[in-house]
Parts: C-alpha cells; structure tokens; sequence
C-alpha cells in the first residue's frame, strides 16, 4: 500500500511537514526524556529516534480527547518500553493543520488516515536520522 501512496499522490505535502517537523530536533522542552523502565535518557531528537524504534500505532492525533492540539508519538526503547512524546500547540504551532491536511490528503487519495500517518513517520524518521547523523539500531 505505501509504494501504491507514493506512486498515486503528490507526497509535496507530506515533504513540507516532514521539514516542519524535523524543526523540532532543536525545540526547548521536548527533551531529555527518560525510559521509566530501563533509565535510559536521550538527551535531544537524534538520541531519541537513533536508538528507538516505532510502535505499530506510531502517531495519534488526541485533540478531542484532549480539548486542544495534542499529538502523542509512540516509540519502542530497546528494552521493550513504549515511549511517548506528546506535541501540542505551544511545541508545534502547525498542529491543527498537520491533521487537517493529513485528514484532506487521506480522503483525497483513498487512503487510510492511518496509513498516511505510518508514511509521514517513516519519512520523517528517516530525515532525524540522517540529521543526527547516526546509524539506526
């Protein structure tokens, strides 16, 4: 199904926010996180997705339960713990019109919304990586 997304759509979109996002790495307040289970900190964006991998259910969009902008971003550390790095309004003032889009390019396409998230992470996994310059467990 991804290579019949990339091959039947414009990914421009997509590019565009994976570049937002990736304007995170330096943000103030995201981290150090830490694993509660095993300790294991990582101090910036680069530690995190270096020595992480995604979870199947890798990114979900909350604000209704929530009550306002939050997206929480799931991860495996090595030691098998789920991780979270939740975003919000104040952490990525695009929010609203990252799922906006993601949901309009979905319906656009025909393809599923979940489907297009794991794509958007993919990709921008892949740009973190190469931005930290590390070798991906």
């Amino acid at each position: 199904m991804l290579s019949e997304l990339k091959n039947n759509c414009d990914l421009t979109k997509l590019d565009d926010y994976v570049r937002n996002f990736v304007e995170l790495y330096d943000r103030d307040g995201l981290f150090p996180k830490h694993c509660r289970a095993c300790g294991e900190e990582f101090r910036n964006m680069g530690e995190y997705f270096c020595l992480t991998n995604p979870k199947g259910h890798v990114m979900e969009d909350c604000s209704k339960v929530m009550g306002r902008p939050y997206t929480m971003i799931y991860r495996h550390c090595l030691c098998g713990n789920t991780l979270v790095l939740v975003l919000t309004e104040e952490t990525f003032p695009l929010l609203n019109e990252f799922w906006a889009m993601m949901r309009d390019l979905s319906e656009e396409i025909g393809c599923p919304l979940d489907t297009l998230v794991r794509r958007f992470v993919d990709l921008f996994d892949r740009e973190v990586i190469k931005r930290a310059n590390c070798k991906k467990l």
